[in-house]
């Protein structure tokens, strides 16, 4: 029989702290970097010996996606990602208090003992890049809006001039262009790829008819980055202020 090793990792932005058994005994805990580099290491540390593993961490968005990629890329290794809420209901059902890095990776390590073990699945590129680029676009979006906030709290006072001015409407041209070639790639893969673009279509579809949020309500914005409630294409379009 081929020997394990089970891991139960608690993620954070420049750590892992891992909590293993090896062979039903108990490893020191240990703390690896959260870098490409920190998750080769892990990897190796997990399947030394000719092992296979069994691994178990936390969906905490950006700080964990890059870590269960690798995992799940790593021959030996076979990974389930966790709902937090469902690792934090365990806990407490074990009337565990304690709030730290070690006490939670001994945590979900339990959690990975005792509960069926569901094999994480990876998302497509497509899908991996739309969530990045999608994230991208926030960053321009919300400097255009301080930007704007920046200019129209200038014209209500002296300190406004006509330099600072022309700068800040410069400034939120350039993003409203760097928003608008974001957008037109986000929406091109969607576009491309048959599940996206079935899930596009029935959250634009909800959101058509949501009274609070559809086209309707005078103030709903649609739920792509960077578009607006026109329905042409993807069921919308670039706001105008973005092309």
């Amino acid at each position: 029989m081929k020997k394990m090793t089970l891991a139960g990792i608690d993620v954070s932005a420049a750590s892992l702290v891992v909590a293993m058994e090896r062979d039903g005994k108990p490893l020191p805990v240990a703390t690896f970097e959260n870098t490409p580099a920190g998750h080769r290491k892990l990897g190796r540390r997990l399947i030394a010996g000719g092992r296979t593993a069994r691994v178990c961490l936390e969906a905490t968005g950006i700080y964990s996606l890059d870590l269960a990629l690798s995992m799940h890329a790593t021959k030996g290794i076979a990974l389930m990602v966790a709902n937090p809420r469902a690792t934090k209901d365990f806990a407490r059902a074990f009337m565990q208090r304690a709030k730290t890095d070690t006490v939670d990776a001994a945590s979900i390590l339990e959690f990975l003992r005792r509960m069926p073990f569901q094999p994480w699945t990876a998302p497509e590129p497509d899908i991996l890049d739309f969530r990045a680029l999608a994230r991208r676009i926030n960053a321009p979006v919300t400097t255009q809006a301080q930007e704007r906030n920046r200019l129209h709290a200038g014209s209500r006072c002296r300190g406004l001039t006509d330099v600072l001015r022309i700068e800040g409407e410069a400034h939120i041209a350039y993003l409203e262009e760097s928003i608008a070639r974001l957008t037109e790639q986000a929406v091109r893969i969607v576009g491309a790829n048959p599940s996206l673009r079935s899930k596009f279509a029935h959250l634009v579809s909800a959101w058509h008819r949501d009274p609070e949020r559809g086209p309707d309500s005078g103030r709903a914005d649609c739920p792509a980055p960077g578009h607006d409630r026109a329905p042409v294409g993807c069921s919308c379009r670039p706001r105008s202020s973005t092309l």
